[in-house]
């Protein structure tokens, strides 16, 4: 039995980066070989196993064949037989096929740590075709490295692309790969490049509108170095990008908002976020000229006394945006219409409720327009 680390870990340690977790290939041994060693089996499928002490992953040497379509319709062959190149061979691309034994010795068979140095995403061989995954997760690794791929693997990317196999993974495991892109910080790159091999539908069909009009892409791409600079969350950070989306589209089209949001699969926080940013941000830029009634619909809208979370993310990216444009005058509105949130949110509820039980609602109306129409006029 010899146990190499293999994969992300390794291809991290290289690029200096520091990895979260660890993962093991274990060659010449069995399924009884590990659960003598008090290996506990946690794949169903497929022969992988948890260290009985700290819990890291560990899989047999095992070789795969296509059975099925999609990116799970393989089966696995695990034997003592299995040698580690025969591993390294089925996984992706070269950088993910580099394997350190126990004394710290690098196993390389494919060039993985020449194509690290180049800055180079290349397959390792034609069976890259079997794994539709494999389109968006080069794209991920491509744009998360900031690395070039290889002209020969793109072939092969469009090539899946040209053949329809990307219907074939669920919405929930590609928007996986979305969420793993989005947390980085060159996920432009990711869309970019799907967008370039007509893959960019099979996440959302009108994200097309956006990527294919240079001067919003730019803009996208500045608002979203601020939002790395800001630390903004995921949901912050699709939010942005799915409003340059939104703004990009045909007229015609703007008012399926919701429904082109909805057919994500973007968790609802997100979903709720972004339409929330589309339904107020014209009103909020043009502030100034909104009427009391206005105001008081927007500030409904907003929800900041059930929903803060969601309000804090709203001026966070307002905010940006108005910094990305220059636009001092969106700052001020942000000023203004937080400052009569901030007064609403002081209304004494409790002591109107008792003043008046049977008009409550009339009342705390009237209450948030006095304040609304008193702050407007004063700064007029």
């Amino acid at each position: 039995m010899k146990i190499y680390k293999v994969g992300g870990c390794v291809r991290d340690k290289l690029l200096g980066i520091k990895s979260l977790d660890n993962d093991y290939v274990v060659v010449g041994a069995t399924h009884e070989d590990m659960l003598k060693l008090k290996f506990k089996p946690v794949g169903k499928d497929f022969p992988v196993y948890l260290h009985p002490i700290t819990k890291e992953e560990y899989a047999l040497a095992r070789l795969e064949k296509k059975t099925n379509p999609g990116h799970t319709g393989f089966s696995f062959i695990a034997s003592k037989n299995v040698s580690l190149e025969d591993d390294l061979k089925r996984r992706d691309i070269t950088i993910n096929a580099i394997a350190e034994d126990e004394a710290g010795n690098l196993i390389d068979p494919f060039g993985g740590i020449n194509d690290l140095n180049k800055k180079l995403i290349r397959h390792i061989s034609d069976a890259f075709i079997e794994d539709p995954l494999r389109v968006f997760r080069v794209a991920r690794f491509a744009a998360r490295f900031n690395f070039i791929i290889a002209k020969e693997t793109l072939d092969l990317m469009k090539k899946i692309v040209n053949n329809n196999e990307l219907t074939s993974i669920s919405k929930d495991r590609i928007w996986l790969e979305c969420y793993k892109v989005i947390a980085t910080t060159k996920s432009l790159r990711f869309f970019k490049i799907l967008y370039d091999i007509k893959a960019l539908k099979y996440i959302t069909p009108e994200l097309n509108f956006l990527f294919s009009n240079s001067n919003l892409t730019e803009q996208l791409s500045k608002a979203l170095s601020f939002a790395i600079i800001d630390q903004l969350t995921i949901s912050e950070k699709f939010s942005i990008i799915f409003y340059y989306m939104w703004i990009s589209l045909p007229k015609e089209k703007t008012t399926d908002i919701k429904k082109i949001i909805m057919d994500t699969g973007l968790d609802k926080k997100t979903k709720d976020l972004i339409l929330l940013l589309c339904t107020v941000y014209f009103q909020i830029s043009k502030f100034n000229n909104l009427k009391t009634l206005q105001v008081f619909t927007l500030i409904k809208k907003i929800d900041y006394m059930r929903k803060t979370e969601r309000y804090n993310s709203l001026f966070k990216i307002i905010k940006i945006f108005a910094i990305c444009d220059n636009l001092n005058y969106i700052k001020n509105n942000i000023q203004l219409l937080q400052n009569i949130i901030k007064q609403v949110s002081n209304i004494n509820y409790a002591k109107l409720a008792k003043k008046y039980p049977t008009q409550i609602s009339s009342e705390v109306k009237n209450s948030i327009i006095k304040i609304i129409d008193h702050t407007l006029k004063n700064n007029s």
